[in-house]
């Protein structure tokens, strides 16, 4: 592999939000201060009840898989690399679906995930979803995980 490749870096403004937290690892996500719903993607006004009082705050990352797929092309060199790269959807307990990196080890649907906001290699906040139960280790234990997981942190 070519080591002076990084993943893809150009993020729209609300995702540049994502890098942010993702610096402190945590999972932040717009929430409508109105009617309280979370919203993914990131969005100016709520899907929900399109108010425009949407705050940035730590949710919980816990959710189920919805569906899983493997890339198996992709015009982007790092990750063309590294294919075949398994996404999934998962559905949120605090509401909404997100489109997320997975651990191969559980993407199939009905596996209980959480959510993990890291920086790629490229500096950027990447949602990567693990097994439920990894979620809780130290960051040294994590860290052997992702590698494991094929994401360099």
């Amino acid at each position: 592999m070519n080591e002076s490749i990084t993943p893809p870096a150009g993020r729209t403004v609300l995702g540049k939000r994502l890098s942010v937290a993702a610096a402190d690892s945590k999972l932040e996500l717009p929430v409508c201060g109105a009617c309280g719903a979370v919203q993914y993607p990131p969005r100016e006004v709520c899907r929900t009840c399109l108010g425009d009082d949407l705050v940035w705050a730590e949710v919980d990352g816990r959710g189920e898989v919805l569906a899983t797929v493997d890339l198996h092309h992709s015009l982007e060199p790092w990750f063309n690399e590294r294919l075949p790269w398994p996404i999934a959807s998962v559905n949120l307990k605090v509401g909404g679906v997100v489109f997320v990196h997975i651990a191969p080890q559980v993407a199939s649907p009905g596996s209980k995930v959480r959510l993990l906001n890291i920086q790629d290699a490229s500096g950027q906040g990447v949602l990567y979803a693990v097994a439920e139960e990894d979620a809780d280790m130290d960051r040294g234990e994590l860290e052997t995980v992702l590698r494991e997981y094929r994401v360099e942190s």
